[in-house]
């Protein structure tokens, strides 16, 4: 288990006219932080150079 954490800045009102003339609400259109609990698996390729991670679930 992992905690995941977004922060989003504030859609600027031009944009978020154009979606559901700003009806819609929540931190993707007025900003702010997201945080949720996450099950995920991670593997390294072969030569180490890269980490694979498959989200379980969230």
């Amino acid at each position: 288990m992992a905690s995941l954490k977004f922060t989003y800045p504030q859609m600027p009102n031009e944009m978020r006219e154009k979606y559901s003339r700003g009806a819609l609400k929540g931190v993707l259109f007025d900003g702010g932080e997201y945080e949720t609990q996450i099950s995920y698996s991670t593997r390294f390729s072969d030569d180490k150079k890269q980490v694979f991670v498959e989200l379980l679930d969230y």
